[in-house]
């Protein structure tokens, strides 16, 4: 009986609790409102620095929340940087700037702590940043925000490969991080340790992810005795690492560059040297292999590479056979192949190549080559595959003389100069016409940018010609045209004097 009981009082309870629970929160609570523990004036909400040539101080004033001076020692304080603006998030979130109540930060120490934080996108841009002040007693903290825009004269512009015709480089550049501005010497601006040693070969700038933390658009550069990547940002150097030489076995000691040409086409790379063909592609781990092999034997490789992307994994390079003056494809491998039998012309020419350029946009994306038969003065249109889509003589002025070619990449126009004449040339009327006549100054540079990097500054332009006067050795010009319309018809954009000689030029 006393059994029952006991459980009949149990469910009787447990029915309280339950009605309990199910009562309405009548609300009638009293909550008070949690003041900031300071004020913190002084800070601005945007900051504009060049982080090579400015120190960068914020040094604001921090009061309690009626006004009166705070007891520094009472309180922490941290200032942090966000990561980039529009970077994802997988990107490491904040990089501790400071732990004191004034940010106080040297010149070049903002690379270094970005650069030691390892962010691996670029170092110039626009940041979101916070300043906290912390309560020790509470643990209540202030957060005042703000943005910081990081950049340098190095951060854009047109990077120039000069002769100073000493037996040694300049690297000079016209830098439009703020305003449009020609910098003799970019290196010595920046403080880059890059060896200006040996005479000027290449500029280029492109994709690379081997070689330095912070991956991205870098400049690869090569003098006679050097061939290296610098930074993408600050044109940094740092040996061994960036020094590509090291990624090429068999080299002499000194290495020897003085007929290096170097092509690129996003991330795969070709560096030609005396005949040697390498290649190193960004998705391996392998350094420069040569390719320069048919069947096992060895060829002498042209100067002139067509590398070429058909995505999203047809992939490889255009080359030239200077001992059999053959075309081959290699399919970034350590071998060439031989391509099928021509319907136009015959792909072993018996042809000296003035000439060659592979055109991504250009009906679907072609091969324009120039050969040179002694007589007559031929353009070669093919795919990369092997196609053959054109093969005509070309019947234009001067153009046995010419010396620089390049290729517009949406209608074709061909470009030549011939002694101080620059000429464009319709392949569709096969006739020629002359842009420009510079008269003694010598053509040094003649080349056509075909990616859309005019989004970045007005100041870019498609077509880039060089000229430099050999009386003058403080004469140099460099002219932007604009990029042909489809009547072939262009014009002058903009002229940079004053350059020095230029012997090739790269946009970053």
């Amino acid at each position: 009986m006393k059994h029952h009981e006991y459980k009949l009082i149990s469910c009787i309870f447990i029915l309280y609790i339950m009605l309990a629970s199910c009562l309405k929160d009548k609300g009638n609570y009293t909550y008070h409102a949690v003041n900031d523990p300071v004020v913190v004036k002084g800070v601005d909400t945007l900051y504009v620095v060049d982080v090579i040539k400015q120190s960068f101080r914020i040094a604001p004033v921090i009061t309690t929340p009626d006004g009166k001076p705070i007891d520094t020692s009472q309180y922490t304080y941290s200032w942090q940087l966000n990561q980039g603006i529009g970077i994802a998030s997988d990107y490491p979130s904040l990089v501790p700037l400071s732990t004191s109540p004034t940010l106080d930060i040297p010149k070049d120490s903002m690379v270094r702590t970005i650069t030691n934080a390892e962010m691996r996108h670029k170092l110039f841009g626009a940041y979101t940043a916070f300043f906290r002040v912390t309560d020790k007693a509470t643990g209540l903290f202030k957060d005042t925000y703000f943005k910081i825009v990081l950049g340098s004269t190095s951060a854009k512009g047109w990077l120039l490969l000069c002769d100073p015709e000493n037996g040694n480089t300049r690297l000079g550049m016209i830098s439009s991080m703020y305003t449009d501005s020609l910098v003799p010497d970019i290196l010595a601006s920046v403080g880059s340790t890059f060896p200006i040693t040996g005479q000027p070969r290449f500029i280029t700038v492109d994709f690379q992810t081997r070689f330095k933390p912070s991956s991205g658009r870098c400049p690869f550069i090569g003098t006679s005795q050097h061939f290296a990547v610098l930074g993408s940002d600050t044109l940094e150097y740092k040996n061994p690492r960036y020094n590509l030489a090291n990624y090429i076995t068999g080299l002499p000691t000194p290495p020897d560059f003085s007929s290096a040409t170097f092509a690129s086409d996003g991330y795969h790379h070709y560096l030609q040297n005396n005949g040697t063909l390498y290649y190193i592609d960004e998705y391996d781990n392998l350094p420069f292999q040569a390719c320069n092999y048919l069947n096992d034997v060895p060829f002498r490789a042209s100067k002139f590479v067509a590398p070429y992307t058909v995505e999203p994994y047809f992939r490889g390079a255009i080359v030239f056979n200077e001992d059999t003056r053959t075309f081959l494809r290699t399919p970034l491998q350590a071998y060439c192949l031989e391509l099928p039998q021509g319907t136009l012309f015959n792909f072993s020419t018996k042809q000296q190549l003035r000439y060659m350029q592979y055109v991504n946009t250009f009906n679907g994306g072609e091969v324009f080559a120039i050969l040179d038969s002694t007589s007559k003065i031929n353009l070669a249109r093919f795919s990369e595959d092997g196609t053959q889509s054109y093969y005509r003589e070309i019947t234009a002025p001067d153009i046995h003389d010419a010396r620089l070619f390049a290729v517009d990449n949406t209608f074709g126009f061909i470009f030549y100069c011939a002694g101080g004449k620059l000429y464009e040339y319709n392949m569709s009327s096969r006739q020629a016409q002359l842009i420009h006549d510079y008269g003694n100054n010598k053509i040094t540079v003649l080349k056509i940018f075909n990616d859309n990097l005019d989004i970045f500054n007005n100041l870019f332009s498609n077509i880039v010609v060089c000229t430099y006067n050999e009386a003058d050795k403080k004469s140099g010009t460099l002219d932007l045209y604009t990029t042909p319309k489809v009547d072939g018809m262009v014009s002058l954009v903009k002229s940079i004097p004053n350059t020095g000689k230029i012997v090739d030029v790269a946009y970053k």
